[in-house]
């Protein structure tokens, strides 16, 4: 056989290897030798949830077609990588690389989280949100406070109003003593200041505890009363909202975001800016197609007794003045909540 015919032959197995390795190769392998980085993003919500259905798809859609061929994102549902309550944790080691998460389940790591989540009777609109983090210095201040876990605050994801749904009528404040309520942090904080019974488990268990009567009641936005089908399980809508709109969050591990190239960075920054304020405003059209569906099918709006109203507010308040003792910095984030309300002519005391 000449040397020409036994190079040609050789060259022919390489190809044939090669192609043969890239069909069997695992999809993330193949993509990161074709450039492509490979992401695995866990929501802390389950299906039916909004902050799944919409933000998270939402995110995740966005980001791989501007990014095509440069970074993809698997969105994972709670549980697929580990437990919803150790994702901030898991992040913060790089165990994955993206997260939607709520700001109220990280507050044991970093307490100033529970402005980022939004306090009792705080803002009072998705835009005063936008703008408190993006333009009164918040997003910075939650940045630098995650940063110290490893892990990027990418940007707020401002959800619905929440308020108290449940199986009683809360029109007076003695209605809720001793009422067990889902919530978390803040909102914790608020029924406890009450006199509820505040309980906290992961949210796709809550319509079962509604189901099961070991809740009376939960602290949620709206929109799921129609998208988990949380009207099945709850008799009352009970106004006024506990935090209007509460948000949640779209972290990173920084571990993955410093391995990127800066024009994805970039890309990324830029995308979350845009379809941020449109994502909102979304959220809050399914927030009230919640509330009419549920009402539909007998659930109650029931408003606060005026004469109730401040002592409702009273306990919000003690929120605010209790997550502040925790650390300086927790205080400079309440007061730059407060400073910025003052300027939207909000009252905070």
């Amino acid at each position: 056989m000449s040397s020409r015919k036994k190079c040609s032959l050789v060259l022919g197995l390489v190809f044939t290897l090669i192609f043969a390795v890239a069909f069997v190769m695992p999809t993330s392998v193949y993509s990161q030798a074709g450039k492509q980085i490979e992401w695995r993003m866990q929501n802390m919500f389950p299906t039916g949830d909004l902050s799944y259905e919409l933000q998270g798809k939402r995110i995740v859609d966005s980001l791989n077609k501007n990014l095509a061929g440069k970074l993809h994102i698997t969105q994972y549902l709670p549980g697929q990588i580990v437990p919803a309550d150790q994702m901030f944790d898991s992040l913060s080691k790089g165990v994955f690389d993206a997260a939607i998460l709520g700001s109220s389940w990280r507050v044991g790591f970093t307490p100033e989280a529970v402005v980022a989540f939004g306090l009792p009777m705080g803002w009072e609109n998705v835009d005063q949100v936008f703008e408190f983090f993006y333009k009164f210095g918040m997003l910075k201040m939650q940045r630098t406070v995650c940063a110290e876990k490893n892990v990027l605050y990418a940007c707020p994801l401002p959800c619905s109003p929440v308020t108290i749904t449940s199986n009683f009528p809360f029109r007076k404040v003695e209605d809720i003593k001793g009422k067990k309520i889902w919530s978390i942090a803040g909102t914790a904080a608020y029924v406890k200041n009450l006199g509820g019974a505040p309980v906290t488990f992961p949210p796709s268990e809550i319509y079962m505890g509604m189901k099961l009567g070991t809740l009376d009641g939960m602290i949620y936005s709206l929109a799921e009363l129609e998208t988990a089908g949380y009207k099945e399980v709850v008799k009352y809508i009970n106004w006024p909202a506990t935090v209007d709109p509460n948000s949640v969050e779209f972290d990173i591990s920084l571990k993955s975001w410093n391995a990127l190239p800066p024009d994805v960075q970039k890309t990324i920054e830029d995308t979350l800016v845009e379809i941020g304020p449109p994502m909102a405003k979304e959220y809050i059209a399914e927030d009230h197609k919640g509330v009419e569906a549920a009402v539909k099918v007998g659930v109650q709006e029931i408003h606060m007794d005026p004469s109730e109203v401040p002592k409702a507010r009273a306990a919000a308040v003690k929120v605010w003045a209790d997550f502040a003792a925790r650390s300086p910095r927790t205080a400079q984030c309440v007061q730059m909540l407060k400073d910025f309300l003052v300027t939207k002519g909000v009252k905070v005391d």
